[in-house]
């Protein structure tokens, strides 16, 4: 049975924002008398530690894990490219098709009642 990638993608989640904080907390980076600054960044630092650890522990629940090969093959063609320009780009699709689908749902119903 293979394992849900959840986990791991929140973990990932965590990570980033608390890498966005660290990053705000850098550009706002100050000396003081009390070493106040000083001592949250250290808290930032630890806390991020604590996630990559926690990622590097979820990383065998993904092991087997299959990515679409046109995914593969997009980020081939396209230098610089973003998983998740790919990931828009599919739901884009998916949406589009799901919109077609509804509209000859409608209409095969309204034949249907025609008839």
């Amino acid at each position: 049975m293979r394992m849900t990638a959840q986990p791991l993608l929140s973990a990932i989640e965590a990570t980033l924002r608390e890498l966005g904080s660290l990053n705000q907390l850098l550009g706002n980076f100050y000396y003081d008398e009390k070493g106040s600054a000083n001592a949250e960044l250290h808290m930032h630092l630890e806390s991020l530690m604590t996630h990559y650890k926690l990622i590097d522990g979820l990383k065998e629940t993904v092991r087997d894990a299959v990515v679409p090969l046109d995914m593969l093959d997009h980020l081939d063609r396209t230098e610089h490219s973003n998983p998740d320009l790919y990931t828009l780009n599919k739901v884009e699709l998916f949406l589009e098709e799901k919109e077609r689908h509804e509209r000859m749902a409608k209409d095969i119903e309204t034949v249907q009642k025609l008839l």
